[in-house]
């Protein structure tokens, strides 16, 4: 083996690694999100009962995490904190917002604002085609730079 494609390899291995773990998350959770669509059968109100703001999240927007109070149809009452990264949160201490929850698992829920498993999927989908042009790009020239 020559020498510069084993410098290649472990130079560009981690990274491709990464890219790799990165492009499975982003192709799996589109899919995880449709079967928790296709589960969360109930539906009730929620009321915003808090909101927390965590530093900085993904960028240079705080994370916010709302505190979603909701009561389901057998009378158990369930706190969630949702995360939301953005520009601050659509929610307001009072405000009220529809809830899908699974009637087996009340805990496994949805917002009603949440993103769509079809428009996850599509940002997903390019996102994965930058990683995919990336790793080419990144094999390209660590097998061939050297």
């Amino acid at each position: 083996m020559k020498a510069n494609v084993v410098i290649g390899l472990v130079i560009c291995g981690p990274i491709l690694l990464i890219m790799l773990f990165i492009m499975y998350g982003l192709w799996m959770y589109p899919k995880k999100m449709k079967q928790k669509y296709e589960i969360c059968t109930s539906r009730t109100i929620g009321t915003v009962k808090s909101i927390r703001v965590a530093g900085k999240g993904n960028g240079p927007h705080p994370s916010v995490y709302p505190t979603i109070t909701y009561t389901t149809a057998r009378g158990e009452v369930i706190s969630s904190n949702e995360g939301v990264k953005g520009d601050g949160t659509p929610y307001k201490v009072g405000d009220t917002v529809t809830v899908f929850y699974d009637p087996q698992n009340p805990k496994n829920h949805y917002l009603s604002n949440d993103p769509m498993p079809e428009e996850a999927s599509k940002t997903g989908l390019a996102i994965v085609i930058m990683c995919l042009i990336f790793t080419v790009i990144t094999l390209l020239l660590c097998f061939f730079a050297w």
